[in-house]
């Protein structure tokens, strides 16, 4: 314990002060809060998107002064897909030794079903002041003024009315609760037994025309709206709401988890004015029916977990809001292959994904030739066999709620890819046969076999599919005018099911690709110089096979 006082003058450095003891003069005289009197006096208000701002204004806490002259923006960080959580706003004030400053800041709660408000750190050197709690809902994109629950005025941030003095809104209804009380158990000591009878009736008869939802309609309006007498304003505009024939109901959708499906088209219902109806952010739609009982469908198509459709039958009491629940039902599978693109969305109940994908297999060339000459030599080839699509593999992905996009790649080479991440290149197809063909006074050559495809060696995981090779080289034939006959074999295709390189004239194409991302043989040639006229065929090579992509997915506990 220790007697300190101040403030004197300095001689050669003999008396000085630091922050605390200069802040120490407004103890007794100013309490922590802020002015109710100045600016905004900090009240906190939604902002764009997911941000709030916090008003302007002036405060004193834990012996610092706190200034705000413009709408200071805070960022809310992104909501759960199926959790709640509670923000705090909070004015943070730290002495620190390292730090020494003061902030506006936002500490963030922990999703829950039912959330709860976040500690705040009261410590020896930082301290959380809350102006307001923030609500984030699951699946927000933009912060509601409903959401938030500003805390200033209250005991947590109590207003600052004037020197030594502090007012909580809270503590202030306490006290006219109070004072109220105590009025009137005094009036009662001092009026009869029948007096304060007869005040207590006319008390009781006041209540009765006030409710929770509003006063009450005379009896002449409930005759006409042929509503019971004591009905409050809120029944009439109900009533007013749902004209004879109409059947109001308000459903929540639900996956087979519990949780809610938002932005869900509903059929079977509509709006008051015969417009479509869908779910909100909660997974609840309301609309009017005209038969009862009704029956409502969700459309559930583009999850690929459930099944395409909701429906159930409702039914309903006229002039009443009925409630109703949905359930999803679960798709038997747990894998899926698409052999053509797609986009689709998963339900909130799935947890993550693995996917693969085969890029489609490239076609087989077609062979080529160039005649020899007196002078000059010649040659021939077969067609270049197609390369097989890539494969690629992602396991473990977790679900964010967003549209999954697959493009299935064509025959002919075509990418396939998820969200934009594409398959890389495949095995390569075989070398064509071919031939070096000497001048034509010689009708002599040199042949060269075609090579086989190359086999695929990356599986397709997701799930487990048989993806092909590439496709093995065409074939040659020639004829010199000589009659001498030379012969280039075909190549093989990869395996799996690359196509066959073709061999023999007037098969025509070569053989295509046989599994998913195979490449087609390349094509054979066919030229006979022996005759008047030479027979010359160059034929195409076969068609690669297209891809595939494939998702197997896994559901939250």
């Amino acid at each position: 314990m220790a007697f300190t006082c101040g403030f004197f003058n300095s001689e050669n450095g003999d008396r000085k002060y630091n922050a605390e003891q200069m802040s120490a003069i407004f103890d007794g005289i100013i309490a922590d809060g802020v002015f109710t009197t100045i600016g905004d006096h900090m009240a906190v208000s939604a902002g764009t998107g997911m941000q709030v701002l916090v008003g302007t204004g002036k405060a004193w806490f834990d012996h610092t002064w706190n200034v705000n002259d413009a709408a200071y923006p805070l960022a809310i960080a992104a909501s759960d897909v199926t959790l709640s959580r509670i923000d705090a706003i909070v004015l943070e004030t730290n002495h620190s030794d390292s730090v020494r400053l003061n902030k506006l800041r936002v500490v963030q709660g922990t999703v829950a079903s039912t959330p709860v408000k976040p500690t705040l750190t009261n410590s020896e050197k930082v301290h959380q002041h809350p102006l307001a709690w923030v609500t984030v809902s699951p699946g927000v994109t933009q912060i509601a003024a409903s959401a938030i629950e500003n805390a200033v005025g209250t005991s947590a941030c109590p207003f600052v009315t004037g020197i030594i003095a502090t007012t909580a809104i809270d503590d202030l209804f306490n006290q006219w609760n109070g004072e109220f009380d105590e009025w009137f158990d005094n009036l009662k000591a001092q009026l009869s037994d029948n007096v304060v009878a007869n005040l207590q009736r006319q008390i009781d008869e006041c209540k009765k025309g006030l409710t929770a939802k509003g006063t009450i309609i005379d009896s002449t309006t409930a005759q006409v709206l042929q509503l019971t007498e004591g009905s409050n304003v809120d029944d009439a505009l109900l009533k007013l709401a749902m004209p004879e024939g109409k059947y109001a109901l308000q459903i929540t959708l639900l996956t087979p988890g519990g949780r809610p499906l938002p932005n869900i088209a509903i059929t079977g219902l509509t709006t008051i004015t015969g417009r479509a109806v869908s779910t909100d952010a909660n997974g609840k739609a309301f609309g009017f029916a005209t038969s009862n009982p009704a029956t409502v469908t969700a459309n559930l198509s583009k999850f690929l977990d459930l099944a395409a459709n909701a429906s159930k039958s409702f039914s309903l009491t006229s002039g009443i809001i009925n409630q109703g629940v949905m359930t999803a039902t679960r798709s038997s599978e747990t894998q899926k292959l698409f052999t053509s693109s797609k986009s689709f969305y998963f339900s909130p109940d799935v947890a993550e994904y693995d996917w693969s994908a085969v890029g489609g297999g490239f076609s087989g060339g077609r062979g080529s030739y160039d005649s020899p000459t007196n002078m000059n030599r010649g040659s021939l080839s077969g067609g270049q066999g197609g390369d097989a699509g890539g494969v690629i593999n992602q396991a473990n992905v977790s679900y964010d709620g967003q549209a999954i996009s697959c493009i299935v790649g064509s025959s002919g080479g075509g990418k396939s890819s998820v969200n934009g991440t594409q398959t890389p290149n495949g095995a390569s197809g075989g070398a064509g046969g071919s031939m070096t063909l000497y001048e034509l006074s010689e009708g002599t050559a040199t042949t060269y076999n075609a090579s086989d495809g190359a086999a695929t060696t990356d599986s397709f995981l997701y799930p487990p599919t048989s993806v092909g090779g590439a496709g093995g080289g065409g074939g040659g034939h020639y004829e010199s005018v000589q009659a001498y006959t030379y012969d280039a074999s075909y190549g093989n295709g990869g395996s799996p099911g690359g196509g066959c390189g073709s061999n023999s004239q007037g098969t025509g194409p070569a053989y295509d690709g046989q599994q998913y991302g195979s490449g087609g043989g390349g094509g054979y040639t066919y030229v006979d110089e022996y005759r008047d006229t030479p027979d010359i065929a160059l034929n195409y090579g076969g068609s690669g096979k297209q891809g595939a992509v494939g998702f197997m997915w896994r559901f939250k506990s």
